[in-house]
């Protein structure tokens, strides 16, 4: 199998909605890196001002009608390296739980309305209260993975983690890290912890609402589904030779997995078997 090859069944498997969220952070933090690189080499041009314009959310409202677009392109910009690595370490190991969970585009469709929530409720704190407008400019995936984290929490809060070595229930680790990053502290960096708690509201309602079966956002999360059509699977001739044989194994699949879902809709995922949790995980994108 070639490494092209390779890279396309990655991003069609199980976890290819976070490796293609991932990359496409890394690659717009690249890009405005560059951009302000050539930008500097004017002595009399601020190339950080310039692209941070083009893509921070601005915390004043009428700054904001002007750039109204900011509200989408700040949750995938990043500057600092420690800023971007941060963020993504969070999306890759809690986004890994809620694509096994829920599923690769709930986790993209979270990640994207969590940020528009953050980003919404940064205008309105900065706006609303006296005082305000005086943070720096938004920018950071921070929001979103934020939505992710406490989403995936609400749907299974007794799911079992082992950060550093030692378990822990989902809706602790959720809210230790929302303590520290959105809590404590709030003198410093208040637009962005505001932000956060945007994103974990909506994610505490979106979990919520998973948990008692009512997917109140499915047509919209199904915008983010892989549609450029399923990965062709190269089998010998001798396994493929009765095509009956495959078809009916593909629907019996399809029939479990759709079983399982139903399991979960009534009873929810810590119901699952082992057997049943491992037989989710390896087919449930494949439909």
């Amino acid at each position: 199998m070639s490494i092209s090859r390779d890279i396309r069944v990655g991003l069609k498997g199980s976890y290819g909605a976070l490796i293609r969220l991932i990359f496409l952070n890394v690659v717009i933090w690249l890009v405005l890196n560059i951009l302000i690189s050539i930008f500097s080499l004017s002595k009399n041009f601020s190339g950080v001002e310039f692209v941070s314009d083009l893509v921070s959310l601005p915390p004043n409202i009428y700054h904001f009608l002007y750039r109204f677009w900011t509200i989408f392109t700040y949750m995938f910009a990043h500057f600092g390296f420690m800023h971007l690595l941060s963020n993504m370490l969070w999306l890759y190991f809690l986004g890994r739980v809620f694509s096994d969970l829920l599923g690769g585009a709930r986790m993209m469709g979270t990640y994207f309305i969590g940020g528009l929530c953050g980003g919404i409720l940064f205008i309105a704190v900065e706006n609303l209260i006296p005082g305000g407008s005086e943070s720096p400019p938004l920018v950071g995936a921070s929001a979103g993975v934020m939505a992710i984290v406490v989403a995936v929490a609400a749907y299974s809060p007794d799911y079992m983690m082992f950060p550093f070595g030692f378990g822990m229930k989902l809706k602790w680790l959720a809210l230790i890290s929302f303590i520290l990053t959105s809590v404590i502290d709030l003198t410093a960096n208040t637009g962005g912890k505001v932000a956060h708690i945007g994103g974990a509201i909506f994610g505490m309602i979106y979990g919520t609402q998973l948990r008692v079966g009512k997917n109140f956002l499915e047509k919209f999360m199904n915008i983010f589904r892989y549609k450029s059509g399923k990965l062709r699977i190269e089998h010998s001739r001798s396994r493929l030779s009765d095509d009956r044989v495959y078809n009916d194994t593909k629907i019996s699949i399809r029939k479990q997995v759709d079983e399982i879902l139903d399991k979960i809709s009534r009873s929810g995922y810590d119901s699952l078997t082992r057997e049943e949790k491992a037989f989710l995980q390896k087919n449930h994108d494949k439909f």
